[in-house]
């Protein structure tokens, strides 16, 4: 069994959530690791207790990899998510959590006690779960599959998270289950078609690193020719640079994420750019 009281800590996890995400951070001497994510629809709906359940269980599976034959120590302010995880539920939906929860710590050999704490005592992980990204933004579905069906099939998607990612493979801002790395810019992009939609301010670092990696991929981007990244793929002509390989203009489009910057709708229209630096020689980063 291992969910248990062990005094034997060697780890300690805060989580929270709030009506739309969850936060959880792993205390670290270096600095605290954080994870977090929107709830998807059905999720936001849900009580208190089964919405604090899934931020266990959603950080678990984003910190699998750093809590693996791990002891941990975990802290909510919610009481009866301590006794769920303790001893169960006889609500089916919140048994339900709980048994994941139970199976997720049995696969990767992880031992928890939980403990409550008093809301003021958990700010840093309520902070987390209400934290707006205004920077997370991407396109819906529709126009990703039409982006798709003119340059190919994306293998890897730079910047997302579980909720909004447009391919199974990505990387993210925080830890979220499923991502293959925080921080895309630490990761090599040589051997993947890549979907790039960055934040609007790392679209100059993001070609630097494609061009350092002798990579491949789609930058979508909002068509601002006045924009400080446009002359980093125009020429003084106003032509495309020659890693530019193919474009595609999108009229006004809906966002997935209406709280970015653009809130819905855009009023503008983006470019999608085919971007091939695979016949340069690699440079140092």
């Amino acid at each position: 069994h291992k969910i248990r009281t062990n005094n034997s800590i060697t780890k300690v996890v805060f989580s929270d959530a709030s009506e739309k995400g969850y936060g959880s951070f792993i205390i670290e001497k270096l600095g605290n690791i954080v994870a977090r994510d929107n709830f998807n629809y059905s999720e936001k709906g849900t009580s208190s207790t089964y919405r604090e359940l899934l931020a266990v269980k959603y950080s678990l599976e984003s910190f699998y990899s750093l809590l693996t034959n791990q002891k941990i120590l975990w802290h909510s302010d919610n009481t009866n998510v301590a006794r769920i995880i303790q001893i169960g539920s006889r609500k089916p939906h919140l048994q339900n959590i709980a048994l994941d929860i139970f199976k997720l710590c049995l696969k990767f050999d992880i031992e928890i006690t939980t403990q409550w704490i008093s809301r003021e005592y958990n700010q840093i992980a309520d902070q987390i779960s209400k934290y707006i990204d205004y920077d997370d933004w991407s396109i819906d579905y529709e126009s990703f599959s039409y982006i798709q069906e003119k340059f190919g099939k994306f293998t890897f998607d730079r910047f997302a998270s579980y909720t909004n990612r447009k391919v199974d493979s990505f990387n993210s801002k925080f830890y979220c289950p499923g991502t293959l790395g925080v921080d895309s810019f630490t990761c090599d992009w040589s051997n993947h078609f890549n979907w790039l939609c960055p934040p609007i301010s790392l679209i100059g670092d993001t070609l630097r690193h494609l061009k350092s990696c002798k990579g491949k991929g789609v930058l979508f981007v909002p068509l601002w020719r006045s924009a400080y990244y446009w002359p980093l793929i125009t020429k003084k002509e106003g032509t495309f640079e020659s890693f530019v390989s193919g474009y595609l203009i999108l009229q006004p489009y809906f966002l997935s994420n209406c709280s970015s910057l653009f809130k819905g709708f855009t009023n503008f229209n983006s470019i999608a750019l085919y971007l091939d630096f695979s016949s340069l020689e690699k440079t140092s980063k």
